[in-house]
């Protein structure tokens, strides 16, 4: 029983020995240097007073293309997105009936041809009976004054004279007909080959491909869109803007357009204000003429930026900000540790930046910020 208590007494000092050797191993553990930074306070700041609108881009010109003929669509040869050149042919419609059109009027204008010559000869020949009518009319009333002939046969030799030159009128009215066959024939020829180019769908203008709206197999009609097709040339950015604001807007003003897919910020000018107040969201629309952009095109959404009076506002440099995705953050000086606090901004004005929330005045940023400093790191400010 003796041992037994001997030896539970060595195993509890050896275990009170352990625990006590690394209590004083923890303890002597040196803690992290503390990271000297330099704060700011935050304070509010004087910054121009704006009024934003949210808006989208714009073509100028936007129109349907459609086939100018009826018949089933044989090829489609762009799609949405795509950007044509001028008179490029985009679609082709099914020409079989097209050109059978321009085969029967070449038909009819080879028969008023021939119908020509023919006539022709009809006039000659009524041109010689004349002729010769008119030459015995002559000997006959030589011969009538003379008294060599009777009364009967002069009045023969006259009508003669009429019936060859009715005969000779009626050759000359059929070649007018005939005339006026080959020319309405050519005119047929003219338009069925015009009829037959509209097989082919050109771009009015060069663009981009808006909207594909018909498929190959389909039948074209006259008006109903193949493509919507927006001008290359020519963009402006469109804003709703509330109708307290509208006796303060004037065309020519300077405003900023923000297109957040561009990353652009754009000082430019009202071009024009629609004189009506949409009475659902009582506000009035206006138009921003926008300048040729690399990789600019409607639909792009963006914010309208309308000057203002000053403001007071809480801002900071917008260096001391940490872009982490869509999350945004800044080291805050709390004590003797660095803590991260996740902002909602908004404004840029020069190299500052307005703070919507997460700081308040009189809290400390750390900027600029040690590249080996983390969130709940010791600090010690300058």
């Amino acid at each position: 029983m003796y041992l037994n208590r001997h030896f539970a007494f060595i195993a509890l000092a050896a275990l009170l020995a352990g625990c006590s050797k690394e209590t004083h191993t923890k303890e002597a553990a040196p803690q992290a240097a503390a990271v000297r930074v330099t704060t700011e306070t935050v304070a509010e700041s004087e910054m121009a007073g704006v009024h934003e609108a949210s808006g989208t881009v714009e073509a100028r010109v936007t129109t349907p293309v459609s086939a100018r003929t009826m018949g089933f669509i044989k090829e489609i040869k762009v799609q949405a997105g795509d950007q044509v050149r001028a008179d490029q042919v985009i679609a082709v419609i099914d020409s079989r009936d097209l050109d059978t059109a321009v085969h029967q009027a070449t038909a009819a204008l080879n028969e008023a041809r021939a119908a020509t010559a023919e006539v022709q000869q009809g006039i000659n020949a009524a041109n010689a009976q004349l002729e010769l009518a008119k030459s015995t009319f002559a000997r006959m009333s030589n011969l009538f004054e003379k008294k060599s002939i009777s009364s009967q046969e002069f009045d023969e030799a006259s009508s003669r004279v009429k019936l060859a030159q009715t005969g000779y009128d009626a050759a000359v009215s059929k070649q007018a007909q005939v005339n006026a066959k080959v020319e309405q024939g050519r005119q047929g020829v003219r338009a069925a080959e015009i009829a037959r180019t509209y097989a082919e769908v050109r771009a009015p203008f060069a663009g981009i491909v808006k909207e594909r709206k018909a498929e190959p197999g389909s039948m074209a009609v006259p008006g109903a869109p193949l493509l919507i097709l927006e001008q290359a040339a020519g963009y402006r950015f469109e804003a709703p803007v509330e109708e307290s604001l509208l006796s303060k807007l004037r065309v020519g003003q300077a405003v900023t357009v923000r297109v957040e897919a561009l990353d652009k910020s754009l000082p430019l000018k009202i071009s024009e204000i629609v004189p009506v107040v949409d009475a659902s969201s009582r506000s009035v629309m206006v138009k921003v003429a926008m300048p040729a952009l690399q990789g600019i095109r409607s639909g792009l959404s963006g914010r309208l930026e309308i000057p203002a009076a000053p403001e007071k506002v809480l801002t900071i440099p917008a260096a001391a900000v940490v872009h982490q995705g869509s999350v945004e953050t800044v080291l805050v000086a709390e004590g003797e540790f660095a803590r991260s606090r996740m902002l909602s901004l908004g404004r840029k004005s020069g190299d500052r930046i307005e703070v919507l929330t997460g700081l308040n005045a009189g809290d400390r940023i750390i900027h600029p910020r040690p590249a080996e400093l983390a969130d709940g790191a010791r600090i010690e400010s300058k």
